[in-house]
């Protein structure tokens, strides 16, 4: 179990992606939130818009992989989002 390794990697991976995002095939009619796709309907998400989200990470242009770690870990600090 190493915690710091695994929140630098999960890190890593946030600020820089291996993939930018991909593309998903409805395989049935999708109804979601009052708006409505057809089978075969092909959506495309992104990885990179989200992992640079500033509702979801506040300063995420700043490498902190305190982000990362459990919540019980000494080096957690509450304030930092995840």
């Amino acid at each position: 179990n190493a915690p710091v390794l695994n929140a630098c990697m999960h890190e890593s991976w946030r600020m820089d992606p291996p993939v930018a995002g991909g593309f998903r095939k409805a395989i049935k009619e999708i109804n979601q939130k009052g708006y409505s796709f057809e089978k075969g309907t092909q959506f495309f998400y992104s990885i990179t818009l989200v992992t640079t989200d500033k509702s979801l990470y506040k300063n995420h242009g700043k490498f902190d992989m305190r982000r990362f770690l459990p919540k019980d870990h000494p080096l957690y600090q509450a304030d930092t989002d995840s």
